[in-house]
């Protein structure tokens, strides 16, 4: 198992949830995310001859907790807390 390898491309899913926060539009994250990932496993498949799908799914797994760490400190931190109106 490469950890160097996963931990390298786990930054493009860091750099994916501080964009997703701050950057880009909700319409076109889909698309972004789906560029990443290929490129993302491209990369793999060319540097790792065998343990392919089990790189591939640590680095999913990595880049689900970048991504939902940034998006859940930001949506806690940003929202605004709804006040009860007085009758």
């Amino acid at each position: 198992m490469d950890w160097k390898l996963i931990f390298q491309f786990s930054l493009l899913g860091l750099a994916m949830g501080i964009a997703t926060v701050f950057f880009i539009p909700p319409n076109v994250e889909p698309v972004v995310s789906l560029i990443i990932f290929l490129v993302c496993a491209c990369m793999i498949a060319r540097r790792r001859p065998t343990g392919r799908f089990a790189h591939g799914l640590l680095l999913g797994l990595a880049n689900s907790v970048w991504i939902t760490r940034h998006m859940r400190c930001y949506s806690t931190a940003t929202l605004p807390v709804t006040r009860r109106k007085r009758r």
